[in-house]
């Protein structure tokens, strides 16, 4: 005090002498002094009360958070920015270093004083008025946490605002509490938010696995984030760092051996574009996603192989019309989705890569026919060795006749039901579909999760929905064989960890699961249509089902194995039809590698039957016990109990075959002679009222025929002629006339009439 008197005072003296005026002003200076100095306290009371009482900030509740996707291991596959375009990952967590280091940066008296740091103003202001500008600002770190809550242009009023908000936070809130905020807040560079974004963003870490150096390199950001933008401005970055750390030395947090260890880190930064890996998968998480972090089922490493095998299927098929793919591989018995590709290439605009064909409703073509055959076995108790009646014929359906075709354009006669679904014949599947009728069709897709979008319109759903007479996702189908899969049972598939599984609600008995997987498997019951060895055929245990919607638009392979299930599609978006391309060439070669793919660690455990199965011998032709004419038998495998008792009475001494009146049309193009039995007499072809051409061949014939009860002889008569007659079955080789013709069959229990014309 006493340097600061007047200098004409002598303070050695024992007395002092004043200027003139000097007494007055000397006692009004004290006067001053004794009223300012206690205003100035109940000034700073009154504001620390208020403090108190203020309410704390209102974004104080709410942190910015963006939404992380990540695969199962961590690895982030997709960051979406969280409000106002800022990627933030909440709270920091745990990080000694980078808690000091921004401490020995920003606010090293951070708990000696209360928000407001008189001492850290004063040296500002000093400073300042050397450089003759503003270049330090003497804010507390509370101080910037307030900036941060209450953002706005930098004048006078705010920055008394903002003292006062940083009073109001000390009030309320612990050091530790509003470390942890500012952390959460601070600007990192660009749109990062928070020290845990920053470390995710440039270094590829939490923020717990932060070394001394990369704790001290965040720290500095914040500062200036455009000067100290690691990616832009990496050297001048690091010689802040390099200060920040001789701080910490000075203040004894660290020692130099550490700071020099930390200076001699190598530094690596990431680049600057976020990852988007599996964008559909990632779209469609984050279409029921909250904000933070979404840990998926995706397997990283799987999806990448994944969408590569989609890509290469497009690039080798693209010459036949295929300009789209996808796939999808789930891992059982779970659910959980390991692999979710929707279109070879998300960002081709041209093809439009970014529909996802996974969830997108196509034809299915033939690949529901497994569902529909376990409905009938479980329901209406069909076996594997039920004959199946593959002829040509008009089924009568809601829409009007349905005259389906078989692929290969042949009809196969009498066929097991095994043969039928193994070769996917479908005719035999209409013939099972008619059997069954349309309510139950429709019960099967919905006990199997199937929704196709013609669910509303349920009268456009008939006898067709067995060949693909609908639209349904390949996410869907996945799921249905998934039920086949896991013996019967249904069940999600995830695409999030955290979602909780449905119920596993039984759909049909694990007996009826294992004889479908049985058949899906085998490659000798698919081998007329497919061929042996074909690319069905893997070399560890699997089932799998090939389907082709009309026209040749979709093309799709779905099966399983003990671990997976796998679901491959191809075709056009734009619903262009494909050339040449099957199920074997087109989606079952992609099948048949992602199979592949999924087990390349090591081949699964066999597909074995939850239950135990009975076994026979039947006939390859009726199904029945094979008895002793039955030119070929195999054993097949049945539910408990459902074995055949009945021996085989198709086949007779000599090679003779008697089959039901039903197969009468494949009968007429069978290579050796049939006889045909009924419950009653009738005409079995021509049809009545139809047409026949002339060939303009002589040689050339129409078949007559007509069948009646086995120990009945029964007569046909051609416009009032007889011209044939047999027991049970009568049959002539008629050269046509042109005109109107009546044919009869004529037995003791009855006669049938019909009506035809023959045209040139």
């Amino acid at each position: 005090m006493l340097s600061a008197l007047p200098a004409a005072c002598n303070h050695r003296a024992p007395t002092c002498v004043l200027p003139p005026g000097g007494a007055a002003a000397y006692g009004e200076g004290m006067r001053v002094r004794r009223i300012l100095f206690p205003g100035v306290c109940v000034v700073v009371v009154a504001v620390h009360a208020a403090a108190w009482c203020w309410p704390p900030p209102a974004a104080l509740g709410a942190l910015p958070v963006s939404t992380r996707v990540l695969a199962r291991d961590g690895a982030v596959l997709h960051e979406t920015p969280g409000p106002g375009g800022q990627r933030g990952r909440g709270r920091a967590g745990a990080n000694r270093h980078l808690v000091a280091a921004t401490l020995a940066g920003e606010d090293h008296r951070f708990f000696q004083h209360g928000g407001l740091d008189g001492l850290a103003l004063v040296r500002a202001v000093w400073l300042d008025a050397q450089r003759g500008r503003w270049a330090f600002g003497g804010s507390t770190l509370t101080q910037q946490l307030a900036r941060l809550l209450e953002p706005g242009p930098r004048t006078v009023a705010r920055k008394l605002r903002q003292a006062f908000t940083a009073l109001v936070l000390e009030a309320h809130l612990s050091k530790a509490e509003i470390l942890d905020e500012y952390l959460a807040r601070a600007s990192y560079g660009g749109d990062l938010v928070g020290a845990s974004a920053a470390a995710a963003a440039y270094l590829g870490k939490d923020v717990s696995q932060l070394s001394l150096g990369e704790a001290a390199l965040l720290a500095v950001i914040p500062r200036a984030p455009r000067r100290y933008d690691p990616r832009r401005h990496l050297d001048e970055a690091l010689r802040r760092r390099d200060r920040v750390l001789s701080l910490l030395v000075q203040r004894g947090e660290v020692t130099a051996a550490e700071a020099d260890a930390a200076r001699a880190e190598p530094v690596r930064i990431l680049p600057a574009a976020p990852p988007f890996l599996a964008p559909h998968a990632v779209v469609r998480i984050l279409a029921a996603a909250p904000a933070g972090d979404v840990r998926s089922t995706l397997d990283a490493a799987l999806q990448d192989r994944a969408q590569q095998l989609v890509a290469r299927t497009v690039r080798e098929l693209s010459a036949r019309g295929v300009t789209q793919a996808a796939a999808l591989v789930a891992e059982l018995p779970g659910g959980d989705v390991r692999a979710y590709v929707g279109s070879a290439d998300f960002f081709d605009e041209t093809a439009s890569g970014q529909v996802d064909a996974l969830a997108s409703p196509r034809s299915p073509g033939s690949v529901l026919k497994p569902v529909f055959y376990a409905w009938a076995m479980d329901r209406a108790g069909f076996t594997p060795a039920t004959v199946l009646h593959d002829v040509d014929r008009a089924f009568p359906d809601p829409g009007g006749a349905f005259l389906p075709r078989n692929f290969d354009g042949r009809a196969h006669g009498p066929v097991t039901l095994r043969d039928a679904l193994g070769n996917s014949y479908n005719l035999a599947a209409v013939d099972l579909a008619a059997r069954l009728g349309v309510p139950a069709l429709r019960e099967a897709l919905a006990a199997f999760g199937l929704h196709p979008v013609q669910a509303d319109r349920p009268e456009g759903l008939g006898l067709g929905m067995v060949l693909g007479g609908m639209d349904v996702t390949p996410w869907d189908v996945a799921r249905a064989f998934a039920v086949l899969a896991r013996g019967g049972r249904a069940g999600a598939l995830r695409l999030v960890q955290e979602s909780t599984p449905g119920a596993a609600e039984r759909v049909v008995s694990p007996a009826t699961a294992a004889l479908v997987t049985d058949i899906l498997r085998d490659d000798g019951a698919r081998s007329r249509a497919f061929g042996r060895h074909s690319a069905l055929q893997l070399p560890f245990d699997a089932a799998v089902k090939t389907g082709t919607s009309k026209d040749f638009r979709d093309n799709w392979a779905v099966g399983y194995s003990s671990r997976y299930v796998v679901a491959a599609w191809a075709g056009d978006f734009h619903g262009r039809p494909m050339s040449g391309v099957s199920g074997i060439t087109g989606a079952g070669r992609l099948w048949h590698r992602l199979m592949r793919a999924v087990h390349a660690d090591a081949d699964p455990p066999p597909l074995e039957p939850a239950v135990a199965l009975d076994h026979a011998a039947v006939c390859t032709l009726s199904g029945a016990r094979a008895g002793p004419h039955c030119p070929s038998s195999r054993r097949e495998r049945f539910a408990p109990g459902t074995a055949p008792a009945a021996v085989c009475s198709w086949h007779g001494p000599g090679g003779t075959r008697t089959l039901p009146a039903e197969l009468a049309s494949w009968a007429l193009a069978a290579p050796t002679p049939v006889r045909l039995t009924s419950d009653r007499v009738r005409v079995l072809f021509p049809p009545d009222g139809g047409d026949l051409a002339l060939d303009g061949t002589p040689q050339s014939g129409t078949v007559l025929l007509a069948a009646a009860p086995a120990d009945e002889e029964v007569r046909l008569v051609l416009d009032g002629r007889e011209v044939a007659r047999g027991r049970g079955h009568a049959r002539s080789l008629w050269r046509a006339t042109e005109g109107a013709h009546v044919l009869e069959a004529v037995g003791p229990s009855g006669r049938d009439r019909r009506v035809f014309t023959v045209r040139p």
